[in-house]
């Protein structure tokens, strides 16, 4: 079980950040062989083993039987139980690929997965990096500029009203701009989920809900789509919840509580405030 990073071997470390480069990792990111590694508890050191395909313990989030103490699948301490203990990248995402298989390629094949496999995305993809998951959210923005202009135009034809190759042009380039304003956007919502994770204990941070966000975006390519666009917002909530599940090990109904429930809060603050005012 080595770095992404920096092949720093991560055996016996208690936390998920390697000494030698600092990137965070998650051991979901690894396929262990029965009886190769015990997980143990970084409380009391009971040790715990694989019981999925993956050589993963499950439940990912459980009370330790010795001690009591609340533990996460994050939270446990890998230990070599034998000498041909490794644990190699599970898998791996078409992004983290994206040298093998050139950008345009990877974004279609990561695409595809978000909105078919949204919970092997998240189990499998290695990335880290914030500047990654917003050039892919970017890509998801620019390719719908385009259509989203012509259609535009289109509907202006249809009205009579006159436009030119000019006005096509500043619409496709207001929408490649947008992507300029999707880090602020990812940012709010992250914020909101963090807050919805208070008492969730783990090592994940504001930039792994950030990059959840991030990557969240695809079901946007529907939403110039009559009808479909609406159902593809909530795909997108979808996507986030199944995205918190996976990288915090916790349940679903937790994770759609964390995303869900500061958003509520706020736009009810928000109508209630407005009401204020009027009256």
């Amino acid at each position: 079980m080595r770095c992404t990073h920096c092949d720093y071997l991560l055996f016996n470390l208690l936390g998920r950040t390697c000494p030698e480069c600092g990137r965070l990792f998650s051991v979901t990111q690894y396929h262990f062989e029965p009886g190769d590694v015990s997980f143990d508890c970084p409380h009391c050191a009971q040790a715990y083993y694989g019981n999925t395909a993956q050589g993963l313990p499950h439940p990912p989030a459980f009370r330790c039987v010795t001690c009591g103490m609340g533990v996460t699948l994050e939270d446990l301490i890998v230990r070599p139980r034998s000498s041909q203990a490794e644990g190699r990248l599970h898998g791996r995402s078409p992004w983290d690929r994206r040298n093998q298989l050139g950008t345009m390629k990877a974004w279609w094949e990561t695409v595809k997965m978000l909105l078919g496999r949204p919970g092997q995305f998240f189990t499998e993809h290695a990335g880290k990096s914030n500047m990654e998951a917003w050039l892919f959210a970017s890509i998801v923005s620019w390719v719908i500029a385009i259509p989203n202009a012509l259609l535009q135009a289109g509907f202006q034809y249809f009205l009579g009203v006159p436009f030119g190759i000019a006005e096509v042009m500043g619409m496709i380039a207001l929408g490649f701009a947008s992507a300029l304003w999707i880090p602020v956007g990812a940012a709010f919502m992250a914020c909101l989920i963090r807050i919805g994770l208070i008492g969730v204990h783990s090592n994940r941070t504001f930039g792994d809900v950030y990059r959840i966000v991030l990557y969240s975006t695809p079901p946007a390519l529907f939403s110039i789509i009559p009808v479909i666009g609406g159902f593809a917002s909530i795909w997108q909530v979808v996507i986030e919840i199944i995205g918190v599940s996976k990288m915090y090990g916790i349940s679903g109904g937790r994770a759609a509580a964390a995303v869900l429930l500061p958003s509520v809060i706020l736009v009810i603050l928000v109508v209630i405030a407005v009401f204020i005012i009027l009256i």
